[in-house]
């Protein structure tokens, strides 16, 4: 059997983080069920995540999530050089396949290079991790205007900014601050303990107290998980759970 690359749904075994097989419904590996009512027995959703830090910061599954991420940007940006340079050469008017051409073609390539580069190594940069609890959370409402340039149409678009306060154990202040994304904001309440972790590729804010919860988010690629699960369907990294709240392997 194939492991499948595309489609929709899952590529990761929930239960053991393997590759899910095209064709199969049970997982080759552990024979966990993918889908279906009795996917996850008779175990509950709330109370799944336990109470209690997760010891999977450094889990494997993140150091393969990550090397997947970078194989697959370098192969999107060669697609899109290449691109670029069949917009810049074929289409007609653009530019000449000479030296100046190709002078010019190498500029606009270390331009987009460089910024993509930048973006990449800024989203995964490593940042102080630290403890603390939820002081306080709010939302602030704005809008943001573009102006049409043929038709001088300005467009008016409401954005909600979501805010999450931290009082970290050494008495500093940190803040969560999101853009049309209240999933953070529903997440943490009020006086929720939570552990930052910033290493690299890391941007999680983990909750002590996961058993009132019945979904918990990825630490890889974000996407909300079911409590039960033990690796993320999505990206395959483990589910970051306390250390009694499911078979973290």
């Amino acid at each position: 059997m194939a492991k499948k690359r595309f489609g929709y749904g899952d590529y990761y075994c929930w239960n053991c983080g393997r590759n899910i097989e095209t064709g199969c419904d049970n997982c080759p590996s552990c024979g966990a069920s993918y889908e279906g009512e009795g996917k996850f027995g008779e175990v509950k959703a709330l109370g799944a995540g336990g109470v209690g830090w997760s010891n999977q910061e450094k889990h494997k599954s993140f150091a393969a999530y990550h090397k997947r991420n970078r194989r697959t940007f370098q192969i999107c940006m060669v697609i899109l050089s290449l691109i670029i340079g069949v917009v810049l050469f074929v289409v007609p008017g653009e530019l000449d396949f000479d030296e100046e051409g190709l002078k010019i073609y190498a500029g606009v390539l270390a331009i987009v290079w460089a910024i993509d580069l930048a973006w990449y190594f800024i989203s995964n940069k490593t940042s102080k991790s630290w403890e603390g609890v939820v002081s306080g959370r709010r939302t602030e409402d704005y809008t943001t205007e573009s102006k049409d340039d043929e038709t001088g149409r300005v467009t008016v678009k409401p954005h909600t900014r979501y805010i999450v306060l931290f009082r970290t154990n050494d008495g500093k202040e940190e803040k969560l601050s999101v853009v049309d994304n209240p999933a953070w904001y529903d997440y943490l309440k009020d006086e929720d303990r939570v552990r930052y972790h910033g290493s690299k590729g890391m941007n999680y804010y983990e909750k002590y107290d996961k058993s009132h919860d019945e979904t918990i988010p990825c630490a890889g690629c974000g996407s909300d998980r079911d409590a039960r699960e033990n690796f993320c369907g999505r990206c395959g990294c483990i589910i970051m759970k306390a250390k009694n709240g499911g078979d973290n392997k």
